[in-house]
């Protein structure tokens, strides 16, 4: 363990290796040094040599942004769930911004063809 905190002090202090969290670290540990540890000991590590910056990283809170819209039906929204592609299904859903109201759910084989999504647009303008 001792030579796994060497070896992250001397990433630390290299150009690449300064404000690196765990995940980061475990990649350079990985690749420079051939180590494979888990990153929860990485995680440890980190926060054991360098306090100050995973305090500092954890302060980072993504911020949400605001998304005005000014009435019904003035954006829509469509996004694609490629989570079953392995099984080859393809879905797609269209929501209305402003309600959040889903407009449509459409399922296909591919998700390669563009067309797609205007043939689905088309079906919901009907």
């Amino acid at each position: 363990m001792e030579t796994v905190k060497m070896c992250v002090q001397q990433i630390c202090q290299t150009p690449k290796g300064k404000n690196v969290g765990y995940h980061k670290l475990r990649h350079l540990l990985q690749r420079k040094f051939g180590f494979n540890i888990h990153f929860t000991t990485t995680a440890a590590i980190n926060r054991e040599l360098d306090p100050e910056g995973v305090e500092r990283r954890s302060k980072q809170v993504l911020k949400r942004r605001m998304f005005n819209v000014p009435g019904l039906d003035y954006i829509w929204s469509v996004d694609r769930h490629d989570k079953l592609e392995k099984f080859g299904i393809t879905l797609y859903g269209f929501i209305d911004a402003y309600s959040r109201k889903v407009l449509g759910v459409f399922v296909h084989t591919t998700n390669n063809n563009p067309r797609h999504i205007g043939y689905y647009y088309l079906q919901l303008v009907k």
